[in-house]
Formats: structure tokens, sequence, C-alpha cells
């Protein structure tokens, strides 16, 4: 999958990039198949007269948000397996005197194992912090239409759907209430 993709026009393609379609060219067109971009789309005209079927699929949001779920449920395993370390680690100290717990192979064992989940569950909550502020950039996302966007053409931002109807100079972005929010270009 690519980064970016740059080109004078896009007909019936499938495209999938991580990041910015910028279609250029005095007439630069992007009508046909399906286009999907993780965070802009730029092109002079979306779709034709003729009403082609054009998929635009834009924004990472429904990947991100699978990804801290997956995340907040190993958490709470993690979490879970580290309060019964930290519950048998507690009735072994309570159990026997330092010196012997500290000698004592099964206590430096749980040490090593609470260490470890301690250090698993921080990785996760660092993880989980980075795909939030991804999720934050997914409000930038953005297609910028200089020409005219057409009927026929479906646009998904992030999991909501706009159907278009033929316009000019147009920006297609999410409102705050995150839905499909339509700007003209000055």
């Amino acid at each position: 999958r690519r980064d970016s993709l740059s080109a004078n026009y896009c007909l019936n393609c499938n495209v999938n990039v991580e990041n910015h379609i910028e279609i250029t060219g005095r007439v630069g067109a992007l009508y046909g198949g399906s286009i999907h971009a993780g965070q802009t789309i730029e092109s002079y005209d979306i779709g034709n007269k003729a009403g082609v079927p054009t998929q635009i699929f834009l924004g990472k949001a429904e990947q991100i948000l699978r990804k801290v779920t997956v995340l907040q449920q190993r958490r709470g395993e993690v979490e879970r397996e580290l309060q019964l370390l930290r519950t048998a680690y507690n009735n072994f100290t309570k159990k026997y005197e330092a010196e012997v717990c500290h000698t004592s192979e099964m206590y430096l064992k749980l040490e090593s194992a609470i260490y470890t989940k301690e250090h698993e569950d921080a990785k996760i909550v660092q993880e989980i912090s980075a795909l939030r502020a991804e999720m934050e950039k997914e409000k930038r996302n953005r297609i910028v239409i200089r020409g005219s966007i057409y009927q026929g053409v479906s646009v998904n931002l992030d999991g909501y759907i706009w159907r278009a109807s033929e316009m000019s100079r147009v920006t297609l972005k999410r409102s705050k209430d995150n839905k499909i929010a339509i700007f003209r270009n000055t």
C-alpha cells in the first residue's frame, strides 16, 4: 500500500493509499472505481456528467477504533493477571520472612512476572494514547474539489455516507457532530 498518489487523472481505477491522493493536471479527473485514502483527496472533478459510479472512502477511524477496542480488551486481561500476581506476591510476603522470600525461586518469579506485566500494561496504554491522537487527526480529513462533483459519486467519510448531487468548488469534511459537511471553496 502506497503512502500517497499524485496523477493527472484516475479513470475506473481501484486505488488504495495510506494518506493523500492528489489529481492534478489542467482537467484532473477522478471517476469510476473505488478510491481509498487515509487523509485527503484533492481533484478538479470527481465523477462525471454520465453518473459513472464512483466510490470514495476517506479516513481510518473505523480501523483505529477496532484497534483501540482490541487493546482495551487486552489491557483488561493484563490488569486481571496483574491482580492475581500481586495477590500471590502479597500472600507470599505475609507467609514468609524477608530472608526466605528473597532467596525463594517462587518469590523471584512472581517479582519478574509482575514487572513484565506492568511493562506490558504501560506499553498498551502508550499504544492506546497514540491511537487516540491519530483519531484527533482524523477530524482534519477532507476532500477538496476545485471543479465539480457529480451525481453517481458515493462518499464514505469515516463510516458516514453521502451521495453526491452535482455541485462545484466544494470541500467535504466532518462536521462537529461527526456528519459530512460541505463547504464552498473561495
